[in-house]
């Protein structure tokens, strides 16, 4: 059976070292045809130096030469890249050659005359590992590029707590912290505030830890200054990934918002005076979706309990409202019973939300009126400008007028009327 050489030689740079002319005129023009880079040389000494200067991936050498023998050309070889792969051409008399080449660590010997087929089996094999290798480390650059590129602090644990990999952006935090992370992580959170407190409620128990700060939010005081992150943690095989998402700019946000009379009294969700603000952010963003959102039947609930009852189902849809959608997302009282969730998202994300929303309003009665049901709206586009902006309301509203037309409590998208 005719082998055929592996498609990774032509990624391969080979030396070649014959001191017989006729032989090597022969194996070269072989071995040209299968690597991509052949160099040649007649002896030991020829080749150590084109070694040096071209450091070819193989080499493949005959044992006995004049001026300098293989084994000892090899033995130079290895000491300046032990990583070296090395073959030996080898006559059936060259036992005491072979046992050195042996320990040097060649990857393999060929018994002269050399078989096509067993080259070519010795080189596919050699050929692949390297180029396989080459392109495993590649990736792990790329990998740790990508890693260190990431703004949000990354960090790699097992269920011991040990950190096996960190980003550039935690390692500067703890710097900023006055510490080192010491590749503990627990090590580290029993001198950050928030943290430690998990780990004295929950005993340090890694895995109950980690569950419970899974989506929580953290204050940390570093030399920079108090921040906030938002932990996300992912279970990979045996290990778990740590993402610290910064919110500081946005819970500052919040709190300004707040002080500039931006919250309904009522419900803590925004009124229409923090429009201003969020119409830039989208702006800026270039997308987002709406969801107009009403309550069902809400002036029959005033007229039968009175508007103090009327209110109070107000404040708790509300709440089950907030609890379902992200920090980044704007809940506004747009009027009355009637709500505008503005978020940074795609319509498959939105129309999942609004479903997701308007089972929690109806999943559980509301005190002294019992069962509640609300109708939602959805609409997602381009915002290039206000008009664009105030654009996916209106479409939005009309989705949820549609809502309503087909019998309420239900969710209905822009693109589904």
């Amino acid at each position: 059976m005719k082998i055929r050489p592996s498609e990774n030689l032509k990624d391969i740079a080979l030396l070649y070292v014959e001191d017989d002319v006729a032989i090597r005129e022969v194996m070269a023009g072989m071995l040209k045809r299968y690597v991509g880079q052949l160099f040649v040389a007649s002896n030991g000494e020829e080749g150590l130096e084109i070694f040096k200067k071209e450091r070819p991936d193989i080499v493949l050498t005959d044992i006995r030469m004049p001026k300098m023998d293989g084994v000892t050309m090899a033995e130079a070889i290895k000491k300046i890249d032990p990583k070296s792969a090395l073959i030996f051409a080898t006559a059936f008399g060259d036992t005491e050659y072979l046992q050195k080449a042996i320990d040097i660590g060649a990857q393999g010997y060929l018994v002269k005359p050399i078989e096509r087929n067993k080259l070519l089996e010795k080189l596919n094999f050699i050929g692949d590992a390297i180029v396989n290798a080459r392109r495993k480390e590649a990736y792990l650059k790329l990998i740790h590029t990508l890693f260190n590129a990431q703004k949000d602090m990354l960090v790699l644990l097992d269920k011991n707590g040990q950190i096996h990999l960190c980003n550039n952006a935690f390692e500067h935090f703890c710097h900023a912290l006055g510490c080192h992370h010491n590749k503990n992580f627990f090590q580290l959170a029993q001198r950050i505030g928030s943290l430690n407190g998990f780990l004295k409620k929950y005993h340090n128990d890694v895995h109950q830890v980690l569950q419970k700060i899974h989506h929580s939010i953290v204050e940390l005081d570093s030399l920079t200054g108090r921040r906030y992150f938002k932990i996300h943690t992912v279970e990979v095989d045996h290990f778990i990934l740590l993402e610290f998402s910064d919110v500081t700019e946005m819970k500052l946000e919040a709190a300004a918002l707040k002080e500039e009379n931006m919250i309904d009294a009522l419900t803590q969700s925004y009124n229409r005076k923090v429009m201003t603000h969020i119409i830039q952010r989208m702006i800026d963003y270039g997308h987002g979706c709406m969801i107009m959102a009403d309550i069902d039947h809400f002036k029959q609930i005033n007229d039968t309990y009175g508007h103090l009852v009327g209110d109070e189902v107000l404040k708790v849809l509300v709440t089950r409202i907030g609890s379902r959608i992200r920090q980044e997302d704007f809940l506004v009282r747009w009027g009355g019973e009637e709500f505008l969730i503005v978020m940074r998202t795609n319509r498959e994300y939105a129309v999942k939300i609004a479903e997701s929303l308007r089972k929690v309003v109806s999943g559980k009665p509301v005190e002294k009126v019992g069962d509640v049901t609300m109708s939602f709206g959805v609409c997602c586009g381009k915002i290039g400008s206000e008009k664009d902006f105030y654009n996916l309301i209106h479409r939005a509203d009309e989705a949820l007028y549609a809502a309503k037309q087909a019998g309420r409590n239900r969710v209905v998208s822009c693109q589904d009327f």
